[in-house]
C-alpha cells in the first residue's frame, strides 16, 4: 500500500499542473481575441461614410455635392446656432466642411437657409413691432402734454419744433431703453456747404429765418393805412442772386 500512494502522487501533481498551463492558454487567448475585437470595433466607428449627407445622414436618390468654400462653412455655422439645431453643432465642432470631406443633397442645404431666414425675418418682425408701438405711444404722449399746456391760460401756444422733438426723443429713450431716431432739420448745413465749397455768405441784409414753430392761435395782422410804395426795379436783381446762391449750396 505504501509503494502504491508513492506512484500515484507524482502522477496527480503532473495531471494539476497540465490542467493550470491549459487554463491559463485559454484566458490569454480570450484576453487576445477581445482586444482583436474591440480594436476592431473602434476603427470601424472612427472612419465617416462620406456618401452620406452631412445634414440628413442619408444617401438618397439625389446627387451629393461637395464642400469645397469656407464661406458655406460660416453660413451654415450662423444656421445651426439661429435654429438651435445641437446635433449640427455638435458635428461641427469637431472641425469645418471641408475637414470632414463633407458631401450633402442640395434640397438639404437650402432647408437649411430658409428656416434660419424665417427665423430672422420672425424676429425682425417682433422687433419692428415693438418699436412701432413705442413710437406710437411716445407721440400720443407728446400729443397730450401739447393739449395740456393749450388748456392752461398762463403758457404760450408756441412750440419750438426743436423742443418738440427733444420731448419726443426723451420719452422713446424712457420706454424700454429704445434709441429712438427722429429726423430734423440741421440749420447750421447751409453754412457748412458754403464753407466747404468756398460760396460767398449772403449779405447782412438778409436774414437768416428763425427756428420752425408750432401755432394754434392766427396771428393779429396790423392793418397799414394809405398806399405802399414798393421799388419794383430792384426784385429781379436780388431773386436772381438768391436763385444763384441757392443753386450753388444745393
Amino acid at each position: 500500500m505504501k509503494s502504491t500512494n508513492i506512484v500515484t502522487l507524482p502522477l496527480l501533481t503532473t495531471l494539476n499542473r497540465a490542467e493550470k498551463r491549459t487554463s491559463h492558454e485559454r484566458i490569454d487567448n480570450k484576453a487576445t481575441t477581445s482586444n482583436k475585437k474591440t480594436i476592431h470595433s473602434f476603427s470601424v466607428q472612427s472612419t465617416s461614410n462620406p456618401s452620406v449627407c452631412f445634414f440628413c445622414n442619408e444617401n438618397g436618390q439625389e446627387a451629393l455635392h461637395e464642400s469645397s468654400t469656407f464661406g458655406q462653412d460660416t453660413r451654415v455655422r450662423e444656421c445651426a446656432v439661429k435654429l438651435n439645431d445641437t446635433l449640427l453643432l455638435v458635428k461641427l465642432i469637431a472641425g469645418d466642411l471641408i475637414a470632414h470631406e463633407a458631401k450633402y443633397h442640395s434640397k438639404c442645404l437650402v432647408s437649411l437657409y430658409n428656416r434660419a431666414s424665417r427665423i430672422r425675418m420672425k424676429n425682425y418682425n417682433v422687433e419692428s413691432k415693438k418699436e412701432s408701438q413705442i413710437h406710437g405711444i411716445a407721440f400720443s404722449e407728446l400729443v397730450s402734454y401739447i393739449n395740456e399746456t393749450r388748456s392752461c391760460d398762463e403758457t404760450i401756444s408756441v412750440y419750438k419744433l426743436s423742443d418738440l422733438c427733444k420731448l419726443y426723443t426723451e420719452r422713446i429713450t424712457c420706454l424700454e431703453d429704445v434709441q429712438g431716431v427722429v429726423q430734423t432739420f440741421d440749420q447750421s448745413e447751409p453754412m457748412l456747404k458754403c464753407q466747404s465749397k468756398r460760396v460767398p455768405l449772403l449779405p447782412e441784409s438778409y436774414s437768416n429765418l428763425p427756428p420752425a414753430v408750432l401755432r394754434f392761435s392766427e396771428p393779429d395782422i396790423p392793418l397799414v393805412e394809405g398806399e405802399l410804395s414798393i421799388d419794383m426795379s430792384s426784385f429781379p436783381a436780388v431773386l436772381k442772386g438768391e436763385f444763384k446762391w441757392l443753386n450753388i449750396c444745393g
